[in-house]
């Protein structure tokens, strides 16, 4: 009888041992269930809000394309007037050829330290590509700003054809955009069909137009990368592995 009993409490109590254990095992697949949903909640906001500074990046890269083609127009109209292809025109804004112009890489700054939280083999590919877009915008940035510092500047200056007069009648601390003419544009004129200028004119175009070929790659890679975060967040992910990345990436070991 003895032995009978201490068999059913030894029974009883490998039962009770494995319905704890099953408790815990389940517990533990609740846990780790609650724990993905929130993982996957967390990567969900962070690529909701990489679209809204993606939109951001895009309409500054916008507004950054059609300066450069402001700029290329003023590029064209100084070859074409200087060729006698158009009649010289007194409107131009000569002050464009002055300026310098900046750049934020937006999609570098506030996401290169964050692949950590990137879960996708082709959505950091899309971001490579669109990191790598914006150095080259930077470095086209930079090549443009260069020319016009180191070789048209002193153009001007040492032809004569800042306007002093026009700039000191601005008033004293604001900046000058269009308010005045900085250059005294008959002495441009005068430099017309000079080896000089048309060098300078040559440097120009090319040196504009890279830079907008740079801004274009930039915006279609950053309309891929959009457009995969979309599918992503819908769980189409049959279409996300069919966007293509402009440049290819070798996966890192």
């Amino acid at each position: 009888m003895e032995k009978n009993k201490t068999g059913k409490y030894f029974k009883y109590a490998i039962g009770e041992i494995l319905l704890v254990v099953i408790g815990i095992l389940i517990a533990l697949q609740i846990n780790n269930k609650n724990d993905e949903r929130k993982a996957e909640e967390s990567v969900n906001k962070f690529y909701e809000a990489t679209i809204l500074d993606l939109d951001e990046a895009s309409n500054a890269t916008r507004t950054q394309i059609n300066w450069f083609k402001m700029y290329q127009d003023l590029n064209f109209s100084l070859y074409e007037q200087s060729r006698k292809q158009i009649p010289d025109d007194s409107t131009l804004n000569t002050n464009l050829l002055i300026w310098t112009h900046s750049f934020r890489p937006l999609i570098t700054d506030n996401y290169e330290s964050k692949f950590d939280q990137i879960n996708n083999d082709k959505i950091q590919e899309l971001f490579r590509d669109i990191l790598w877009r914006e150095q080259l915008v930077v470095e086209a940035i930079e090549e443009w700003n260069l020319m016009k510092i180191g070789t048209l500047r002193p153009f001007f200056f040492k032809k004569n054809i800042n306007n002093v007069d026009e700039s000191f009648s601005a008033e004293r601390y604001k900046f000058i955009m269009y308010e005045v003419e900085l250059l005294n544009k008959d002495k441009l004129i005068a430099h017309y069909n000079t080896s000089e200028f048309d060098q300078i004119l040559y440097e120009l175009r090319h040196k504009t137009s890279w830079a907008i070929e740079c801004f274009k790659g930039l915006e279609a890679s950053n309309q891929n990368l959009k457009l995969a975060l979309e599918y992503y967040l819908e769980g189409d992910y049959i279409n996300l592995n069919k966007i293509k990345s402009l440049k290819y990436y070798m996966k890192e070991e």
